[in-house]
């Protein structure tokens, strides 16, 4: 499971946006393909919406302790807010 919180880039930016997402992945040997699937709330001043979210990615090893994921996200707002399709790349390391 994950949780995540994302801000406004500026002061006056669209939304910000929370997401719980229960993840599950594959090994397909060089990569592992990611699917999760999740409920989202974007918070745009005093209005809120909320609705789910699923996503897709992969996520591969380039160092015992580091990994890179790349992830497409679609979020489907339910009560009236806009429906947003949000690209991740990340970075993975274990300690």
């Amino acid at each position: 499971a994950e949780i995540e919180y994302g801000a406004a880039a500026t002061l006056g930016g669209d939304y910000d946006t929370t997401r719980l997402r229960v993840m599950g992945g594959y090994d397909f040997g060089s990569v592992t393909g990611i699917a999760s699937i999740g409920g989202s709330r974007f918070d745009e001043g005093a209005d809120s919406y909320t609705g789910y979210n699923f996503g897709l990615g992969v996520q591969a090893p380039i160092t015992n302790a580091l990994e890179l994921r790349g992830e497409v996200i679609q979020d489907v707002m339910s009560d009236g807010g806009t429906d947003a399709t949000t690209t991740r790349l990340g970075a993975i390391y274990s300690f």
